[in-house]
């Protein structure tokens, strides 16, 4: 099955994770709602937000944000 990871990358640091993930098919439609700040249909909760916090590796703390999502095959 193909699923959709978000990726947000943080501003201080430069790193980028993979966040909660949606099947492929769904990912589309929950980057729109991010983007464009819509609510989701509510079996699609948690959506993905446009930033969130991010812990760096020398433990401070910085903002990443939403720059797109990436398919992997689970």
């Amino acid at each position: 099955m193909e699923v959709a990871k978000f990726q947000y990358k943080c501003r201080r640091c430069g790193k980028i994770e993979l966040n909660p993930c949606t099947a492929e098919k769904n990912a589309h439609l929950l980057l729109l709602c991010a983007v464009y700040g819509y609510d989701p249909p509510q079996s699609f909760i948690p959506a993905p937000q446009m930033f969130s916090i991010h812990l760096c590796n020398d433990k401070g703390l910085g903002v990443a944000d939403l720059i797109g999502y990436s398919i992997f095959e689970e």
